[in-house]
């Protein structure tokens, strides 16, 4: 479809886009908007990282990779499992920007620690800090219990600072650390300090290479393609084989059975849900994963 309207659009009003049942792709947001005119309510999945936006007002387009939202509820509902006895503090950078991203982890922790029972708080203890300076929040550290630290921050000083102030306290305090995907893409933090910190972060999908079914697919992929797969090369094998299984088993009613489709996806998986009655499918699905062992594994 190439990536501008003057490319795409010819192409819509073509008659080789219509009399599909299925549509995979395309990537950007406007182009998808431009199909959905023309798709006579067929079906179009999403298949890149987009905002929930592009589901506003298309009840027919399916997002697949989950987004912030999403893996903030995952990361919520995973400390709620397992720290709800423990001393949770919600670490807050005094930055405006960051002020949506704060209520959701916010209302999300308090939703998952209500859905714990009665007998357990339903608030986390909140400590706003400035980018250089988390001294208020290592006064609330507990040496008597495992202090859990939640830091919903993309800015990339206040995390360094976090994670740079902790890991010496780790030994004095027993801490676990709770961030964003985005700290996976800031390579100067110490994946030493990460590790010592039992740092965790939440992702759309995680790629197992000790899976035989990663494996054997890797090993296709080079005989085929002599290249290695990148992340796109997963993304587009679980794309097109869930929903092509789905289309087979379900034909066109198969938005209706999308918790009985049989699949077996390499890295991501499907938890679609209507963002509203006239607005499309999100893929809820996402995944917790911690630094360990030089590297990044799905937490337990």
């Amino acid at each position: 479809t190439g990536d501008s309207p003057s490319s795409w659009e010819p192409l819509m009003r073509s008659d080789s886009v219509r009399g599909m049942d299925l549509y995979i792709g395309p990537f950007h947001r406007a182009a998808i908007e431009s199909l959905g005119r023309v798709a006579n309510n067929v079906p179009i999945v999403c298949p890149v990282p987009q905002s929930n936006k592009v589901l506003l007002g298309n009840p027919t387009v399916m997002k697949v990779v989950s987004g912030k939202p999403d893996q903030i509820q995952e990361l919520a509902r995973f400390i709620a499992e397992h720290h709800a006895t423990d001393h949770v503090l919600l670490c807050l950078a005094d930055i405006y920007g960051e002020r949506e991203m704060q209520r959701q982890m916010r209302w999300q922790l308090r939703v998952a620690m209500q859905a714990k029972g009665a007998s357990l708080r339903d608030s986390v203890p909140e400590v706003l800090c400035p980018r250089r300076d988390i001294s208020k929040l290592i006064s609330l550290l507990d040496t008597g219990r495992i202090n859990v630290v939640v830091v919903p921050s993309e800015d990339v000083e206040f995390i360094t600072t976090v994670v740079n102030k902790l890991a010496p306290l780790e030994g004095k305090y027993r801490i676990v650390l709770y961030g964003m995907n985005a700290w996976t893409d800031i390579n100067t933090l110490d994946l030493r300090a990460m590790e010592k910190l039992r740092t965790h972060v939440p992702a759309s999908s995680f790629i197992d290479y000790q899976y035989p079914p990663v494996d054997a697919f890797i090993r296709r992929y080079r005989e085929r393609y002599r290249n290695e797969p990148g992340e796109y090369a997963f993304l587009g094998y679980d794309v097109t084989l869930y929903y092509c299984s789905a289309l087979m088993q379900f034909g066109n009613s198969f938005p209706q059975h999308f918790a009985e489709v049989s699949a077996a996806p390499l890295h991501l998986a499907f938890r679609l849900g209507k963002l509203g009655p006239e607005n499309g499918y999100r893929n809820g699905s996402a995944v917790v994963l911690e630094y360990k062992d030089n590297g990044l594994h799905p937490a337990q």
